[in-house]
């Protein structure tokens, strides 16, 4: 049942990198655009390394060079969230034993400039660093970002942070009331905020959980739901993702007709 939810998540994961797209030709043109070593070269890159679909190597490069800059020009702010980027990227890599050093870093940086965003991605980076040994431990520090981003006017993130932490309880921990919990409650913060892509990525978490333990009926709906939220983003990767995901919904539940008619709206989409 677990590799179910693993693959289910992979898609979705898979499937956002078309939403990023748009985002990363804008800062790319940006970041062409503006070779002055100052804070504004810095936070694009910094806003490129931080984009999931950006390939880790590049990632890294990225966050090396907001780093330079930003010892350079003396902003402790950049060089703490390159650190973070680098830290993440490290984890893809393999080259693991590089995070404990940049977590170290960044959280001296955070805490010296009182930056609680930055300290919440340092409690972030640290749950990643954990989460291949230490379950609950990587729980424990991915709370403690959520209760962090609470606070923030950045609600993006509070919105991912709950779906990473229903992620950790479905994936990590086979723990589905919490995770539809967790969910649920990503769901609410990305109504309330109008982010329609965190509104998809967590209706389609609740449905790949309940499509995991059998229940085609509840997975049915909760897919269409990230549909509908899809529709503002007019994502037609995720869009035919979804299409497929319900068609064997209905496919599973008997209803062949209605099967094949997602099937062709996904080939067309």
């Amino acid at each position: 049942m677990k590799h179910l939810l693993i693959l289910a998540a992979l898609v979705f994961c898979f499937a956002t990198v078309y939403s990023q797209e748009r985002q990363i030709r804008q800062l790319e043109q940006q970041i062409a655009n503006h070779p002055q070593q100052d804070t504004f070269r810095v936070n694009r890159l910094n806003a490129l390394a931080q984009i999931s679909s950006v390939p880790p190597k590049k990632q890294d490069s990225l966050s090396t060079e907001a780093i330079a800059i930003s010892q350079k020009i003396g902003y402790p702010t950049g060089e703490g969230f390159g650190l973070i980027s680098k830290g993440l990227a490290a984890f893809v890599l393999g080259k693991r034993d590089q995070m404990p050093v940049t977590l170290s870093q960044a959280r001296v940086i955070a805490e010296r400039t009182g930056d609680q965003e930055l300290l919440a991605l340092c409690w972030q980076l640290e749950g990643r660093l954990n989460s291949q040994n230490d379950n609950r431990k990587a729980l424990a520090c991915y709370l403690k970002a959520d209760s962090i981003a609470e606070r923030l006017p950045n609600k993006e993130l509070t919105a991912r942070m709950k779906r990473i932490i229903s992620s950790m309880y479905a994936v990590s921990l086979s723990d589905f009331p919490k995770a539809m919990e967790w969910a649920l409650k990503s769901v609410k913060i990305a109504e309330e905020n109008n982010l329609q892509n965190e509104l998809a990525l967590s209706w389609a978490s609740l449905a790949s959980y309940y499509t995991t333990m059998g229940d085609n009926k509840n997975g049915l709906i909760y897919y269409k739901k990230a549909l509908e939220a899809n529709k503002v983003l007019d994502n037609n990767n995720l869009s035919a993702t979804l299409y497929n995901n319900i068609g064997e919904r209905y496919r599973l539940m008997g209803n062949y007709s209605e099967a094949i008619k997602a099937y062709k709206l996904q080939l067309t989409t």
